[in-house]
């Protein structure tokens, strides 16, 4: 049923995560979200595991990996972009004006 929702990469990952009884699962497509979220799962993306590095000291700056994905035309909206830089006390001010 996941295969024909999903590409074979999130179908896998929902797939193990069922399996596995593993609770949350890392998916940054909104088909893949929303199906994962229907099948009690927690749903945490790219932005979301940066956010938490960053809290834990293993990423320096927050910023410039967002900038970096946006130079390799990974599409991040500028809502998300001030979401996530506050939630790591970083401004976005200098990011979204650049």
């Amino acid at each position: 049923m996941l295969i024909r929702e999903l590409d074979l990469g999130e179908a896998s990952v929902i797939h193990t995560a069922l399996e596995g009884k593993i609770g949350t699962v890392a998916i940054d497509e909104k088909a893949g979200r929303r199906i994962a979220r229907l099948h009690g799962l927690k749903v945490t993306g790219s932005i979301g595991i940066l956010v938490k590095a960053r809290q834990q000291g293993q990423v320096a700056s927050l910023e410039e990996c967002l900038r970096q994905m946006r130079k390799k035309g990974i599409w991040i909206s500028d809502g998300l972009i001030r979401q996530a830089l506050a939630a790591v006390d970083e401004s976005a001010d200098d990011f979204l004006s650049s």
